[in-house]
C-alpha cells in the first residue's frame, strides 16, 4: 500500500484514476468495511482519505501500524494523510473542485450516509453529491449498518468499551478489541508471586476501556493462549500514572521481553481495585485466572451448542453460480463485441476449470485461461488476478434462507461466526457485500492470520474471537478435507452442509441439504 502525507495543496498526487473512501477511519469497525467495501466497485485505484488533528480528534481505537495492515487486507491500494488545518477553512465547493478534484484526480467517491465536510462541517452527502456531479465525479452514499437497532458507529464502541460490554463493543468491530504493544520491563512483582506478567502501555493517545481485569488471549508461538489481563494503574503495589494491560498466560512460559504482543480483550471480569495486602491480591489474581480459564475451557462434559459458526463459499452462498456470473461480466469486459452464446460458452468452461475454486492458485488458472483462447493485450494475469479478487464478490449469490436462519439463530441466543479460506481482499468483500457481517459476532479469513484450514489452530482462534469453547461450536461447511476435517481438528462439533446433494462426508457427521433445517435441530 502507497502512503502520501499532503502538506501542500498545490502539489497533485501522481495522476491516476482513484476512488476514494471519504471519513474518520476509526477503529475500522463493521461499518467502516462498508465504506470501504463500496471503493473497491470500480476498476479506479482505492484510496482511503484521513486527516490528523482534526478539532474533534479522540482516543484511536486501533493505532497506526493495525490500521495500516487492516487497510491493506481490505485491499486499499493508497492511503492519503493530510493535516486538517490545510482543508478546515475550504468550502465544500473547493474542497471538492480543488482538493479531490484536483489535487487527488478523483473519480469516484465513497462515503457514510452521515459524513460531514467543508468550513464548519457545513457540507453533508447531498452537498457531496451535487458537488460531485458538476465536475463528472462518481458519489456513493453507503447507508447505515444497523447492528440491533441502531447504527454502529466509533462513539457507540467506545461506550460499550468504557462499560466493559465487550460482547457489543467485539461484535460492532467485528473483532475483538485488542492492545497491540511492545511487551516493556515492570517490577517483575507478578513472577516473584507466582503469576508472571507482561506490562504493555496504551501509547498514541490509545482509547483505555473500562478500568479493571478482563479475560483475555493472545497468540504465543503460533498458538492462541487463553489469559488475564488488568487494565488499569496497579493500585495495590506500583501504582503508575497512566493505565497499563498487565497480562497473565497461566499455561505458557517464555520471555516476552521487547517483542510486541497482540492482546485481545474477550470479556470483562471485575472493576479494578485496591487490596489491603500482597497477599490478598495474590489470592484475587489467581481466582480471576481461574473464572478466565473456566470461561476459556468450559466443561468438557457439557457439549451444549452455544456458537453457530460457518464456512463461506458453498455453506452461505453459492459460490459456483457466483463464479459464473461474475465469468460472463470479466467476458463481456474484455470482449465487447462477442456474442453473449460465446460468452456463455466460454463462462461455462472457467467454471468447469476453476472446479469450485479448488486449483492450485488463480495465477494458475488464470494463466491456463490465457492459454486457451485469445484475450486482449491488457488481460494479463495480474490484471485478471486483480479484478477477480475486488469483482468476483459483487455476485455473491447467498441462498434463499441464509440471512432468515442466520437471523432466527441470533434471535435464539446463538454466537455467530464465518471462517473461510482465501485471498484476505476477496473473502472479505464477498462477506462485505453478502450484508451477512452484522450479523457475525466474528469473522476469519485465513489470509488475514497466516493459517488456513484444516489446520485446527484456525478453528480455535475463531472459537476464542466468539467466546465459546470450541467443543460447545457447531460448524457447518461443505468441504470434507478442510471444513469438517478442520473442525474435529480443532474440537469442534461439524455438521455438513450438503447444498448440491454431493453426500461426500462419512455418514457419522450430521447432514443438512438447507441451512433451514439447522432451526430444527438446535433449540
Amino acid at each position: 500500500m502507497q502512503i502520501y502525507t499532503i502538506t501542500d495543496l498545490k502539489e497533485p498526487l501522481p495522476p491516476c484514476p482513484r476512488r476514494v473512501a471519504l471519513g474518520v477511519f476509526d477503529g475500522l469497525h463493521i461499518g467502516h468495511h462498508a465504506v470501504l467495501s463500496h471503493t473497491l466497485d470500480g476498476f479506479e485505484r482505492a484510496c482511503v482519505l484521513t486527516f490528523s488533528h482534526t478539532p474533534k480528534s479522540t482516543s484511536p481505537l486501533l493505532s497506526e501500524q493495525e490500521e495500516m495492515r487492516r487497510l491493506e487486507q481490505l485491499g486499499i491500494s493508497e492511503w492519503i494523510r493530510v493535516d486538517f488545518s490545510l482543508i478546515r477553512y475550504l468550502s465544500p465547493a473547493e474542497f471538492v473542485t480543488v482538493f479531490l478534484h484536483r489535487l487527488l484526480g478523483a473519480k469516484a467517491v465513497c462515503c457514510g450516509y452521515n459524513y460531514r465536510f467543508g468550513k464548519d462541517r457545513c457540507g453533508d452527502a447531498d452537498t457531496l453529491v451535487s458537488l460531485c456531479a458538476a465536475i463528472g465525479i462518481d458519489v456513493t452514499v453507503v447507508p447505515p449498518v444497523l447492528c440491533g437497532e441502531e447504527p454502529v458507529s466509533s462513539t457507540r464502541i467506545r461506550e460499550a468499551l468504557a462499560a466493559g460490554d465487550m460482547t457489543l463493543a467485539n461484535r460492532l468491530l467485528g473483532r475483538p478489541f485488542s492492545l497491540t504493544a511492545t511487551v516493556e520491563h515492570g517490577k517483575h512483582l507478578g513472577k516473584k508471586l507466582g503469576f508472571p506478567t507482561i506490562n504493555q502501555a496504551f501509547s498514541g493517545g490509545r482509547f483505555v476501556p473500562r478500568r479493571g481485569v478482563y479475560a483475555s488471549f493472545a497468540v504465543l508461538d503460533g498458538k492462541v493462549t487463553f489469559g488475564v489481563t488488568n487494565v488499569g494503574r496497579h493500585p495495590t503495589v506500583n501504582r503508575t500514572d497512566a493505565p497499563l494491560a498487565e497480562t497473565w498466560f497461566p499455561d505458557w512460559a517464555g520471555d516476552l521481553y521487547g517483542q510486541t504482543v497482540t492482546v485481545f480483550l474477550s470479556q470483562f471480569l471485575r472493576p479494578e481495585q485496591t487490596f489491603s495486602s500482597v497477599d490478598e491480591l495474590t489470592a484475587q489474581v489467581k481466582a480471576d485466572a481461574e473464572k478466565a480459564r473456566h470461561l476459556w475451557e468450559g466443561d468438557p462434559a457439557d457439549r451444549t451448542v452455544k456458537a453457530v459458526l460457518f464456512d463461506f463459499d458453498d455453506t452461505l452462498h453459492d459460490r459456483r453460480a457466483a463464479f459464473y456470473n461474475f465469468s460472463l461480466s470479466l467476458l463481456e469486459h474484455f470482449f465487447p463485441d462477442s456474442s453473449l452464446d460465446w460468452r456463455h460458452e466460454r463462462a461455462t468452461e472457467m467454471r468447469i476449470v476453476n472446479n469450485g475454486g479448488y486449483v492450485p492458485s488463480y495465477e494458475w488458472f488464470y494463466g491456463e485461461m490465457l492459454s486457451r483462447w485469445e484475450w486482449p493485450p491488457e488481460a494479463t494475469v495480474d490484471t485478471l488476478c486483480d479484478i477477480a479478487r475486488r469483482r468476483f464478490p459483487d455476485h455473491v449469490c447467498l441462498f434463499a434462507d441464509t440471512v432468515s436462519t442466520l437471523t432466527a439463530l441470533r434471535q435464539r441466543g446463538y454466537r455467530l461466526g464465518i471462517l473461510t479460506n482465501g485471498h484476505s481482499l476477496m473473502q472479505n468483500r464477498k462477506i462485505e457485500v453478502s450484508g451477512l457481517r452484522p450479523l457475525m459476532d466474528a469473522v476469519m479469513v485465513s489470509g488475514d492470520v497466516g493459517v488456513q484450514k484444516p489446520d485446527g489452530e484456525i478453528f480455535r482462534r475463531l472459537a476464542a474471537c466468539v467466546g465459546v469453547p470450541p467443543h460447545q461450536c457447531l460448524f457447518v461447511g461443505d468441504y470434507v478435507p478442510n471444513d469438517l476435517v478442520g473442525a474435529q481438528n480443532g474440537g469442534m462439533q461439524p455438521l455438513y452442509m450438503d447444498a448440491f446433494d454431493r453426500r461426500e462426508a462419512d455418514e457419522s457427521i450430521p447432514r443438512i441439504t438447507a441451512l433451514s433445517q439447522l432451526l430444527e435441530i438446535l433449540p
